[in-house]
């Protein structure tokens, strides 16, 4: 059911089997819900429902007041922090940073269309420890935001390649999300968000608010982007949040990057016998394979399948925003 709003359009993914959990992810700069569709299926997890907002039109500081789809605006200011053009020290880069001017205004109305989409899990038996919000970039960072400022919580935060705002490092005392679960992934070349800043805020928001369990995985060699293993790493933290009843599914393996290079139509493949039939039917031609797939071997033939159409996402996406960082990136010191 899409959602109408001034911030756009709600895409909710139904789980193929009965709904025990549910995953709001936010998309990034320039990005739209439509773009995570496939992230969502890649991820075999049919007990989850899927709910992807988006973001609105706002004006880009950082880009000559741009319209861009975005969470929040972005100075100058705030992009010298995150990139480190002033070759410092992350501490004293953080320290900076705290006193830049924060969008509170777009920062508070994207909150407020998380706490929404949360409390309508909620209102539908979906216990908080059972919903996991996250994201790609800034929305990454407004999921993190609402995660620690909301009056409750939730089972965890899943962030990847996350944009900071100085009002997460500004906790009420004493801070009560000692029970939330953070996991956050970064790439070690991103040259937009500097691993070395991301890490130490990280480990800042975490003292704060007092947040207990956390990771913070660096990928070699991935810039502001994706890669193989962190969304590999990403699926094993959602299975130690919101774990579901064993699947006895395989899922199609999907062709999306070769249908892109080709122009051919996707298609969803059966795992044994190398049949293809459509993206839209796959659904229905698994649900009468199940009793035909044995044990034997079974769990191997699902990893190998997941972890061939997350490669297949991870080659087929492409982050929206790119241009715009290339652009910036070209000139960065003249900012």
């Amino acid at each position: 059911k899409p959602r109408s709003s001034d911030l756009g359009k709600t895409i909710y993914l139904k789980p193929r089997g009965v709904h025990t959990a549910s995953v709001i992810w936010l998309h990034g700069l320039e990005g739209k819900p439509d773009e995570w569709k496939a992230f969502a299926e890649t991820l075999h997890m049919p007990w989850v429902k899927f709910v992807l907002p988006s973001a609105s039109k706002i004006r880009l500081s950082l880009d000559g007041h741009k319209s861009v789809i975005g969470w929040f605006d972005i100075s100058p200011a705030c992009y010298r922090m995150h990139s480190n053009t002033l070759n410092a020290m992350p501490s004293v880069i953080g320290r900076l940073h705290d006193k830049i001017d924060e969008d509170t205004e777009s920062v508070a109305k994207s909150r407020a269309l998380l706490r929404d989409l949360i409390m309508e899990e909620l209102a539908v038996g979906i216990p908080p420890e059972r919903i996991v919000i996250g994201g790609y970039g800034q929305g990454a960072t407004i999921a993190l935001s609402e995660a620690l400022k909301m009056d409750d919580t939730v089972g965890g935060v899943a962030a990847l390649s996350m944009w900071q705002l100085p009002s997460l490092f500004q906790s009420p005392q004493p801070s009560t999300k000692d029970t939330l679960k953070v996991w956050v992934g970064h790439g070690g070349s991103d040259n937009i968000v500097q691993p070395g800043f991301a890490e130490h805020m990280f480990h800042r928001f975490c003292s704060e608010w007092n947040v207990q369990d956390a990771q913070f995985k660096q990928y070699p060699g991935m810039g502001h982007g994706v890669s193989l293993e962190e969304i590999l790493d990403l699926r094993e933290f959602l299975l130690s949040v919101i774990p579901g009843d064993s699947d006895k599914r395989l899922p199609p393996v999907y062709e999306r990057r070769r249908a892109s290079q080709t122009g051919a139509p996707a298609t969803g493949k059966t795992w044994g016998d190398g049949s293809t039939v459509s993206m839209k039917n796959f659904n229905q031609l698994f649900q009468k394979r199940d009793n035909q797939i044995g044990d034997k071997d079974f769990e191997q033939q699902q990893r190998l399948a997941i972890r061939n159409n997350v490669e297949d996402f991870v080659g087929w996406w492409k982050d929206p925003s790119s241009e715009v960082w290339d652009s910036i990136y070209e000139r960065r010191h003249t900012l």
